[in-house]
């Protein structure tokens, strides 16, 4: 265990393991350089003290590969290590003779290359240097008939370095074998650990399915729930061939912002023999929008209905009155205890000839004549609610122009932000482009005012269900 944690010096926790084995294999060689040398310089200097020396210079430069490593210069330990032991197996076979036999050693030290580097630049160049120094060495051997170091103890050597030849080959691929083996154990445990992570995510995944294909099915009735109540609904709207016939100069911007709305508008003729058709007509903003808004806009609009049917009452702030009574009887706001707040902003109009009487619960009516704006701010009590008390609707009149044009909306509109979600449409830019449409033909109105709505919100969600009808006089 102590060899192996010495052979792991300078390894960190990010490193993979064919950077790891590097790493182990350069301190293997670096402490190994130390070691042998060591033994050799020790005999070395009582023959030959220089001989001695650079033995134990040698040896010194298997510690610095190892201190390298330690500071993480991982490139440069590699380095000093191949070019440590090239010059020293070089040395050694040129001045010592054939009889060392060291010139053997640079076969390992190939290999190392080999192993050590992975890019061509330090590959090919290294790999170049051993076999040229190999050859080097076995040309030095008739250079002299004696080497320059020869002494009788060295042949001593050459069985020693010949063996250290097998030994460092040997070293080199049990180390890879042994961490190839490990790693191999590591990749089958962790292969292991996924096996049984993705057992579980398929039991997860099949649960999730299972689980999606009810929620579908729940989505899907209630989709289909909602688009059948879209059918009612739209089946209680007044038609848009209804209203033209009466009102020809008009148009109705209705955009929900789910599939039902809580907005809607109203229309209602009374005829008699021989008289102008007096016309009724309405918009409303129901609390809530959705589902729960439809309900209220069903409530309100059949509940109108039957008022200006029964032919009781004729005066818009009148009917405004009792639609109030019937809703809150309706709802039970009136029970003692009830906190049910549940009701509905409207402007109802009667059109009789060219005089035109409404009544408002919190919803303006905006005029245009000669380019100016008229308005007229509805009473600050909605339809509906049990928070409000002895509630009153004004009875307002006008007396219409020609090219008179006056508007009705929800609050929907107002409120719409931009594309940025940072500022809503407002009064000032409604009355701004109002005014600029009221000067086009009806047709054109409808398309310029729907485009502008488009075009500010952009991407951005709808905030609310919005509703406009416009009305010009001829």
């Amino acid at each position: 265990m102590k060899i192996r944690s010495l052979a792991r010096i300078g390894i960190q926790a990010h490193h993979h393991f064919g950077e790891q084995q590097k790493i182990q294999m350069t301190n293997l060689v670096g402490f190994s350089l130390f070691f042998v040398d060591m033994l050799y310089a020790l005999p070395s200097l009582s023959f030959n003290i220089w001989g001695g020396v650079f033995g134990a210079l040698c040896a010194l430069s298997g510690l610095w590969i190892v201190h390298f490593n330690r500071k993480f210069c991982y490139n440069t330990a590699r380095l000093v290590a191949i070019i440590g032991l090239n010059v020293q197996f070089t040395f050694y076979a040129i001045f010592q003779g054939a009889e060392v036999a060291s010139e053997n050693l640079l076969y390992p030290t190939c290999i190392a290359v080999m192993l050590f580097f992975d890019d061509r630049k330090y590959i090919i160049p290294l790999f170049l240097l051993c076999v040229f120094n190999f050859f080097l060495s076995k040309a030095s051997f008739s250079w002299w008939e004696k080497a320059p170091l020869w002494q009788e103890s060295v042949r001593l050597y050459y069985y020693p370095n010949l063996f250290m030849s097998f030994v460092f080959i040997y070293v080199f691929f049990t180390i890879f074998k042994s961490e190839q083996q490990n790693y191999q154990e590591q990749i089958e445990e962790k292969n292991n650990e996924l096996n049984q992570q993705k057992e579980e995510i398929l039991v997860q995944r099949d649960h999730l399915e299972s689980k999606n294909k009810e929620i579908d099915k729940k989505n899907k009735q209630t989709s289909d729930s909602i688009k059948y109540a879209l059918r009612i609904q739209s089946a209680i709207l007044p038609s848009q061939t209804a209203i033209k016939k009466y009102l020809p100069e008009s148009f109705i911007f209705f955009a929900p912002k789910d599939i039902v709305s809580g907005d809607f508008y109203w229309f209602e003729t009374i005829e008699k023999p021989n008289s102008e058709p007096k016309i009724f007509f309405a918009i409303a903003d129901c609390t809530g929008h959705g589902v729960s808004g439809a309900l209220m806009s069903m409530l309100g609009a059949n509940t109108l209905s039957q008022i200006v049917g029964e032919g009781k009452i004729g005066k818009p702030n009148e009917i405004l009155l009792e639609l109030d009574f019937r809703i809150r009887k309706q709802l039970k706001q009136n029970e003692k205890g009830s906190d049910l707040r549940d009701g509905m902003d409207m402007i109802l109009c009667l059109l009789d000839s060219n005089e035109l009487f409404f009544a408002s619960a919190q919803r303006p009516l905006w005029l245009f004549r000669n380019k100016e704006l008229i308005e007229f701010k509805g009473d600050k009590t909605p339809i509906g609610s049990g928070f409000y008390e002895n509630k009153k609707f004004a009875l307002n009149h006008i007396s219409l122009q020609k090219q008179d044009q006056f508007f009705i909306f929800s609050d929907g509109i107002i409120d719409q932000f931009d594309h940025a979600d940072k500022k809503r449409f407002g009064s000032k830019a409604l009355k701004e482009l109002l005014l600029k449409i009221s000067e086009l033909d009806i047709k054109n109105q409808e398309k310029e005012f729907s485009q502008t709505l488009l075009h500010w919100r952009g991407t951005n969600k709808q905030t609310d269900d919005m509703l406009l009808l416009g009305v010009k006089i001829l």
